[in-house]
């Protein structure tokens, strides 16, 4: 047990890490050590990172130092819920925590948790799932026949963790059904014995697919349980793709999306609860309209009646400032609120809010950070955060924006010359990778006009596009730009680019009512 405290590193621009200090016993030096020996190694997104360990001191306590996991544990996550959590909003967590017990398992020889439960998981405010506290994994040992300590939380650990045999992957198998069902009904398992635990789980208020995999993850015996974490996952995905495929059916279209931090929402730092849907809006190459097509969204949905912000993207280059005309002479003048950022500057209008990079602080200031950042998108007040990237692919933290965002829109324009094939694959595993998270991606088809190779641009394009908006006509759009006005201010291209983007405001305004309470 320890303190662990948000600091920021002077060395790294002011980068937020976390520090865990605590005083181990004597008897607890050696796990801690081992915690500390398996962080150092591992590299995963669903895992923390861990950047320095101090043993005991003088004074017997002990430093931590790994990287800054916002968010909430889900424990926390299961306690605030306001209504149960549905299945679809439990596969993406579900799917998370899969691939990072099937990344530890891999390792040779196979690190094993043995400490599964809600209290060591954390959830950001867009469902980005992070496995934590490896005081008591361990490696498994060919040959050993029984765990020399009998260690676990009672209602999550495996029977074998009491002294029946020695824990390997299948241990791990069982812990996470514990958790699994313990956020589908917000109680702990009662016990693993055939007639009790069976009848315990098909009273679970879920669909009898969904009750046979975690029955089959809760068996007593490990032989009866799925063999590996990997044939679990498969189990998994193939049901959220069910459920998927029957939402598709329903709807006649496009699967409904659920956003991934389902029904309770990471707490702002001030305290409330933001509910703001973050979507980010990035390029396949520089030029296909990134920031123009985050802009035209943001007034579009602000005249649907969606109080929105606007963010712009991390960079070198403050052009907000300019393209907005913020904080010239008769403009609007920026709020005085203090943001996490201070690269940032807030300006406010009517239901709409524009985060805009700073052009006094270009220079005097480190880039800004990811976990600040990512402070400072949950403490907007609209209900949907759309979010600047331009090109997805200029740097990591831009990417690891895109990862984790609500929802991820990728736009392309007519000149294929500049998609290398790198960019592609890049494009089609950011898709792959947010489908196994249940995240969804969409295309968006920009400056669309008639010519001769427009077919085949389309079909060129990793997934068909959500939407195709049409090219302005060059010189009207330049004249309007130099009046000081927005393409939406004209009302026939208003017309026009609501139709154009009509399916990704109707995504975007469903997908928010629930979320504004």
């Amino acid at each position: 047990m320890g303190a662990v405290y948000a600091a920021e590193d002077e060395r790294l621009g002011g980068k937020l890490c976390a520090i865990k200090l605590s005083r181990p016993l004597p008897s607890e030096l050696e796990a801690q050590l081992a915690e500390a020996k398996v962080l150092m190694r591992l590299s995963h997104p669903n895992l923390p990172m861990m950047t320095d360990y101090y043993p005991p001191g003088s004074d017997g306590r002990s430093i931590l130092v790994m990287d800054y996991i916002e968010g909430q544990t889900l424990a926390i996550w299961r306690q605030q819920a306001v209504v149960e959590p549905s299945p679809a909003q439990l596969a993406p967590i579900i799917l998370q925590l899969c691939d990072a017990l099937c990344y530890l398992h891999e390792q040779r020889p196979p690190i094993i948790h043995r400490d599964l439960k809600p209290a060591n998981a954390m959830i950001s405010g867009s469902g980005h799932v992070k496995l934590i506290d490896f005081g008591i994994a361990r490696n498994y040992k060919t040959g050993q026949l029984q765990d020399t300590v009998l260690l676990g939380t009672p209602g999550f650990a495996a029977p074998e963790q009491s002294g029946t045999g020695q824990t390997d992957v299948r241990s791990d198998v069982y812990g996470l059904g514990a958790l699994i069902y313990y956020l589908a009904s917000g109680f702990l398992y009662a016990g693993p014995t055939a007639a009790g635990g069976e009848d315990v789980i098909s009273r679970l208020a879920m669909p009898e697919s969904f009750r046979a995999i975690l029955a089959r993850m809760l068996e007593r015996e490990p032989d009866r349980r799925f063999a590996s974490i990997s044939q679990a996952r498969a189990a998994w995905r193939a049901y959220a793709e069910s459920l998927r495929a029957h939402g598709s059916a329903q709807q006649g279209g496009a699967a409904p999306w659920t956003p991934p931090g389902g029904a309770s929402v990471a707490p702002a730092p001030d305290g409330r609860s933001s509910g703001c849907l973050v979507v980010a809006v990035g390029a396949l190459a520089p030029g296909a309209g990134a920031t123009f097509l985050s802009l035209t969204l943001a007034r579009l949905l602000v005249a649907q009646g969606v109080s929105c912000a606007a963010v712009e993207g991390p960079g070198r280059t403050a052009e907000w400032h300019g393209l907005l005309h913020l904080g010239g002479r008769g403009g609007p003048e920026p709020s005085p609120r203090q943001l996490p950022e201070q690269r940032y500057a807030l300006w406010q209008e009517r239901c709409l809010d524009w985060y805009a990079l700073r052009p006094d602080a270009a220079d005097e200031l480190p880039l800004p950070g990811g976990q600040r950042l990512a402070l400072m998108l949950r403490s907007i007040r609209g209900r949907v955060a759309i979010l600047d990237l331009s090109d997805l692919w200029e740097d990591r933290e831009r990417r690891e924006l895109a990862e984790t965002a609500d929802l991820c829109l990728i736009t392309a324009d007519p000149w294929p010359a500049k998609w290398p094939r790198d960019r592609l694959d890049e494009a089609a595993g950011l898709i792959a990778s947010r489908r196994r998270s249940g995240r969804e991606t969409s295309l968006l088809a920009n400056k669309d006009m008639r010519f001769a190779g427009r077919d085949e641009w389309l079909r060129m394009l990793p997934e068909r596009p959500s939407a195709i908006v049409p090219q302005l006509p060059p010189q009207e759009w330049a004249d309007c730009l130099w009046r000081g006005r927005w393409a939406t201010d004209r009302r026939d291209w208003q017309r026009l680019l609501g139709g154009a983007l009509q399916p990704v405001l109707r995504l975007l305004t469903e997908a928010a009512r629930p979320l504004s309470g």
